[in-house]
């Protein structure tokens, strides 16, 4: 209710709808997989989370995992951070959520 509140009562708020989209983003709707479809040309909500995740993760997105992150993630092999980032924004009624590790090919220059 309040970030509704927000986006129709605040000017500011409304103006930071921007229409900008990703190219990846995980779907939160339904099981969890990263959403790779033709999203970059209509502005739907999301959010996003960017942390510093250290050295080394079994969880980032490189080319030889896209197709199963595409098919699926299993949210118990994240870390707690996602985990709870993935909750909240479901709960805030979002149903996409940009996370950087998984969202970003790591392994291409």
């Amino acid at each position: 209710e309040w970030l509704g509140g927000c986006r129709e009562s605040h000017e500011l708020c409304r103006d930071h709808q921007r229409p900008f989209m990703p190219t990846r983003l995980l779907e939160l709707d339904g099981p969890l997989r990263l959403f790779t479809g033709e999203i970059s040309t209509v502005a739907l909500p999301y959010a996003a989370l960017s942390y510093v995740w250290g050295f080394t993760q079994s969880h980032v997105l490189t080319a030889s995992t896209l197709a199963a992150k595409t098919a699926g993630i299993d949210q118990t092999q994240l870390p707690k951070t996602i985990q709870d980032a993935i909750e909240i924004a479901r709960k805030l009624g979002f149903s996409y959520l940009w996370v950087d590790s998984l969202c970003i090919l790591l392994d291409t220059p």
